[in-house]
């Protein structure tokens, strides 16, 4: 079975609109997170956080959010060799 790895592409805008983001976007807590928010942290965050709005037991968390991943990648001068690297690995 083949791995399908793909870069990111680039955005202008982050979910608040503005062109570098701040640092409330890049991490949010579990407590602030619902199921409207899995494009920001994927389906696992979004049901810690449901759970934790819900009165279940979830140690206290955060998630770091696919725009942080997004802008560090942007920043990573060998992103492309990483990606080649990546899309080579087979299982």
């Amino acid at each position: 079975m083949a791995i399908s790895i793909t870069k990111p592409q680039p955005t202008d805008r982050n979910a608040s609109g503005d062109e570098h983001g701040s640092n409330d976007q890049y991490v949010l807590p579990f407590a602030h997170i619902s199921a409207a928010d899995i494009p920001k942290v994927g389906g696992k965050g979004a049901n810690l956080g449901e759970m934790t709005q819900a009165g279940f037991p979830v140690p206290s968390g955060f998630c770091v959010t696919t725009a942080a991943f997004r802008r560090f990648i942007e920043s990573c001068a060998d992103a492309d060799e990483l990606y080649g690297a990546l899309a080579a690995v087979q299982t």
